[in-house]
């Protein structure tokens, strides 16, 4: 989740940002950010929130 991270070998554009700040938004609601290998390749994110008690 660096900050202007790219794999060496990548004809993506892009800026190296978007992990970093889905991890940082993540951080601050005491979310888990979960990576796996997506079935067609390429990366698969995702977001897991903790569940919110009533008030």
């Amino acid at each position: 989740f660096d900050r202007f991270y790219r794999r060496a070998q990548t004809d993506t554009a892009g800026s190296g940002l978007g992990l970093a700040i889905v991890k940082a938004i993540a951080d601050r609601h005491r979310a888990h950010v979960l990576l796996d290998d997506a079935d067609l390749g390429g990366l698969r994110a995702r977001v897991e929130f903790p569940r919110l008690l009533p008030l």
